[in-house]
């Protein structure tokens, strides 16, 4: 299905493709027949599964995740994409030596259709909205558009208002964490493991821990203490930088702050009008009711 274009009624929009009923980011022109291959992904019992909604932490976690695995603080020479199920060459991930870590954004009902009859660990980290929504635009304004082409080209309310009906890349993030939610009281137990940015953010060590215990990881608290303090964000925007070298070429625009911009829990009070926040509060309140989830805001 060709990509559409969707306004944000300012003069700006965002190009996504619709595939059953979820937005895409146009990564490549073969999106629909990746997302097909994906489903028919052979899952391993010890794989671990990232899943999160985009700039909710992926690259962080995912960095903790794989320096659990090799028991060692020291960054995993490879970059998260190469094994990012939406958005690399599949055979990339079939070819990783297990235990992979895997990522992606994918909704639950995306994923390999053997990873709920499997023993794969899946790892969920949310974000709050209003912080995604600011990491999410700030990214869309960095980006190249001859290499993405969901690039935006419009201002930050713009932008808020496409995020508050769900018209951007992955779609609704309302709907993305009710799907995890729904999806929690069918996992078998110890098999799905539920985060947030803004506790990693808090007490990092304490959330290295969390997860190595989940993981089944005997990791003393001192190799805690060295992947959290590696996993700061600053030495892993460092690191991150030093190995995306020429494989980022084109993906940027000139002098973006990349992947890694702040790090920060309420950066969207720099952003938001009170009007704003208001609207998101609203929204936040009608599509998550019922739903025994908490978000830390600041």
């Amino acid at each position: 299905m060709p990509a559409r274009q969707f306004p944000d009624g300012r003069g700006a929009y965002l190009q996504l493709e619709e595939i059953e009923g979820v937005l895409y980011p146009v990564y490549h022109d073969h999106i629909e027949q990746q997302l097909q291959d994906v489903r028919q992904l052979h899952v391993r019992d010890d794989d671990v599964i990232l899943c999160t909604y985009p700039k909710a932490g992926t690259h962080w976690v995912w960095e903790v995740l794989t320096m659990l695995r090799r028991r060692s603080s020291t960054y995993c020479p490879d970059m998260k994409r190469t094994a990012m199920l939406e958005n690399v060459d599949l055979d990339l991930v079939r070819s990783q030596p297990s235990p992979r870590v895997l990522n992606t954004h994918l909704l639950p009902r995306a994923l390999p259709a053997g990873t709920w009859n499997s023993r794969a660990r899946l790892v969920v980290f949310h974000r709050n909205p209003k912080d995604t929504v600011v990491s999410l635009y700030n990214m869309a304004r960095q980006v190249s558009y001859n290499k993405f082409k969901s690039a935006f080209e419009g201002c930050f309310e713009g932008y808020a208002d496409l995020f508050l009906k769900g018209t951007v890349p992955h779609g609704s993030w309302f709907d993305y964490v009710r799907a995890w939610e729904e999806v929690r009281s069918h996992v078998q137990p110890g098999r799905l493991y539920v985060g947030h940015y803004e506790d990693m953010h808090r007490d990092p060590v304490g959330e290295v821990s969390r997860l190595a215990a989940f993981l089944d990881i005997d990791a003393s608290a001192e190799l805690c203490r060295q992947i959290a303090d590696a996993c700061s964000f600053h030495k892993l925007k460092a690191a991150s930088g030093a190995k995306r070298g020429a494989q980022d070429q084109g993906i940027w625009k000139p002098n973006a702050t990349g992947i890694f911009r702040k790090g920060q829990v309420g950066d969207w009070k720099n952003w938001m009008t009170l009007e704003m926040s208001a609207a998101f509060d609203t929204a936040f309140n009608q599509r998550l009711h019922g739903l025994n989830i908490h978000f830390t805001f600041d």
